[in-house]
């Protein structure tokens, strides 16, 4: 795998694969049990919608004087649309475009001599830049929720919230690390990964998860604090899904306008 594309680099997160998961996602959990059955049974219910629109907004958890960072403040956002059924994604961040194909990636920057989209493949292999691009696909993230029987020792509802004029339920819960490998970095462990590091963090078992799930029964927001792959300046991503079953196309690009990355 080649170098990933810049635009994916701001994001904080591994999320999942692009293409399809790993595994199949079950979603036979009896959705009324706990607040975690509810977060699965939401994810598994958008990825059912037919079309969304999207947003992602980094959010920094630390300051660091030296890069001039403030804790709160947030860096990147990229917005785009998401066909669910046809798994394509189209994100835009200044002139730094990105194109979901399952498992095929286009990515173009405007600021570069050359125009043409830059194609990656993604494999499957086991390497950061693998799971640099897998950060930026709400559908991996969705199938990664809506696979989770463990959403922590104590998940919870915080209260009722509007999140762009939608009734919701917050929820607060949790991610086991171990999960987060096999979706983001498989054939690695959690505790392999940490000690692989430059600067380690502890070893942990949980990594924090928010859910805003809708009146509708689907996620409208999803927030997630990934420090646990080294992101040293601490980074938080708010993901916001909305105006479901919205009409657009996503065209991909022709293969005279692109280049292997």
């Amino acid at each position: 795998m080649r170098t990933a594309p810049a635009i994916l680099v701001g994001l904080a997160l591994p999320l999942a694969a692009c293409g399809g998961s790993d595994s199949a996602v079950d979603t036979s959990a009896d959705t009324t049990s706990s607040p975690g059955a509810s977060i699965a049974a939401a994810a598994a219910e958008t990825l059912d919608a037919p079309t969304a629109r999207v947003t992602y907004m980094v959010e920094h958890t630390r300051s660091d004087a030296t890069w001039g960072i403030e804790a709160g403040e947030r860096g990147k956002i990229l917005e785009g649309v998401v066909d669910f059924g046809a798994y394509r994604i189209a994100l835009a961040a200044d002139q730094q475009k990105t194109i979901f194909d399952g498992p095929t990636v286009y990515f173009k920057d405007g600021y570069e001599t050359d125009k043409r989209w830059k194609k990656y493949e993604l494999d499957g292999t086991s390497t950061s830049e693998v799971s640099l691009i897998r950060r930026a696909d709400p559908i991996h993230l969705l199938q990664l929720i809506a696979s989770l029987d463990d959403f922590g020792p104590v998940p919870e509802v915080v209260g009722d919230e509007q999140v762009r004029g939608r009734a919701t339920t917050h929820y607060e819960a949790s991610v086991e690390n171990e999960s987060l490998m096999r979706a983001f970095v498989p054939g690695v462990s959690y505790e392999e990964y940490v000690q692989s590091q430059a600067y380690p963090e502890p070893i942990e078992t949980y990594t924090p998860l928010e859910a805003w799930v809708g009146d509708d029964g689907r996620l409208h927001r999803v927030v997630y604090d990934f420090d646990v792959f080294g992101t040293l300046l601490g980074e938080r991503t708010i993901v916001e899904l909305y105006d479901f079953g919205a009409d657009f196309e996503i065209e991909l690009p022709a293969p005279s306008a692109t280049v292997e990355g």
